[in-house]
């Protein structure tokens, strides 16, 4: 990730760095499997609560469709 983010940046995507999404819980925690790559439910919601988060801080990050959706229903 540290080599990819610059890139991706410069070539103008809207980076969301969720590495801590697992924050206070070890990532062998939020997995069937300390071996697994998958996430259990636990670890679903936590990656997703760290999404829904980002996003609301970075909304550029949303296609434009989505974010004149989204202000419409405001």
């Amino acid at each position: 990730a540290d080599d990819l983010i610059p890139l991706a940046e410069r070539a103008g995507f809207v980076v969301l760095n969720l590495d801590d999404w697992h924050a206070g819980y070890d990532p062998a925690d939020v997995k069937p499997h300390p071996s697994d790559h998958h996430l259990d439910h636990r670890g679903h919601r936590l990656f997703a609560e760290k999404l829904f988060e980002s996003v609301q801080q970075h909304p550029e990050a949303l296609p434009t469709a989505v974010r004149r959706a989204i202000e419409e229903d405001r």
